[in-house]
């Protein structure tokens, strides 16, 4: 089997996911402060009425993090893994 394949999602991953998406809007604002337990019973309900109905929800693989040189400052903050960069190269 492919480490890149998605694998069934377990109820918890779920559950946090749908109740994210019933909190926010697309652009990742607050939809209102008051809906917190709200959306989590929602979420708690969709996520079990799936699996009653016999669904499975599949989770990919996590995203590689982006591969991004380190800023020209870093080595202040570490100069042993960051060496200070030459300006004539």
């Amino acid at each position: 089997m492919d480490d890149r394949s998605p694998t069934p999602a377990s109820h918890e991953d779920l559950v946090q996911s749908l109740s994210y998406a019933l909190r926010y809007n697309r652009s990742g604002k607050r939809v209102s402060q008051r809906d917190i337990l709200t959306a989590n019973a929602a979420a708690e309900h969709l996520a079990e009425m799936l699996r009653l109905s016999g669904y499975v929800v599949m989770k990919g693989p996590p995203a590689r993090a982006p591969d991004a040189p380190p800023p020209p400052h870093a080595y202040f903050y570490d100069p042993v893994r960051f060496k200070k960069s030459d300006p004539e190269t």
